[in-house]
């Protein structure tokens, strides 16, 4: 079974996603709220049931933008748990990530294995 979707933003990296206050406080960036939102609105109603996963990621930075391709996946995984498409991201025994240039957007692909 698959389920996709696409998200009109690029996710927030790793750096962007959490903030600590003062008071040694963890706390999610409203850049990160906005993308887990628009991911609950792609994923609307899509659910795996509990499995082992493989999650492709595929996004695209606008013009002059920078970001490892390795800080995308925490933001966009921790979204797929949140609005409830897959079960647990510990579940998840493949991820494949490609960055490309171009109109920022992400496609979020799972399957059970």
């Amino acid at each position: 079974m698959t389920i996709e979707g696409w998200i009109g933003k690029t996710p927030p990296s790793v750096n962007h996603y959490v903030r600590h206050s003062m008071g040694g406080r963890h706390y999610r960036t409203s850049e990160a709220n906005t993308f887990m939102q628009m991911v609950a609105i792609a994923f609307r109603g899509l659910r795996l049931p509990k499995a082992r996963y493989s999650v492709s990621i595929h996004f695209w930075l606008g013009r002059g933008k920078k970001m490892d391709v390795d800080n995308a996946p925490k933001c966009c995984l921790d979204a797929l748990v949140r609005c409830g498409a897959i079960v647990s991201d510990a579940y998840v025994d493949e991820l494949h990530v490609e960055k490309f240039r171009g109109e920022p957007k992400t496609h979020i692909l799972v399957r059970s294995l």
